[in-house]
């Protein structure tokens, strides 16, 4: 495997964390911070209100679970294609 062949690996490995980062960087965007957005104004109408609304307590806790799952879900994704990634590198450094 030559110079020709690293250099491809290592294209692909900066094109495969460029789309890691766009993913994250969506994913983070619409899916976490609608969902923190929607947890925000669901405070402020139990604050403007100045009683506790059950309903809304327990609208506004589901909300902070989802918004947890998803950045669960995201963490896991990074753990998994950085093993995909460290095994490129793996490769890129044997050859050079």
């Amino acid at each position: 495997m030559g110079k020709q062949y690293t250099e491809e690996l290592l294209r692909v490995k900066l094109k495969t964390q460029e789309q890691t980062l766009q993913y994250i960087s969506r994913e983070i965007h619409d899916n976490v911070d609608q969902v923190l957005s929607l947890a925000k104004v669901q405070l402020n109408i139990m604050e403007q209100g100045n009683t506790l609304n059950i309903q809304l307590l327990s609208d506004l806790k589901d909300s902070i679970s989802k918004a947890m799952l998803d950045l669960r879900d995201i963490a896991k994704s990074l753990n998994t294609d950085r093993i995909k990634l460290s095994s490129i590198s793996e490769m890129t450094n044997h050859e050079l």
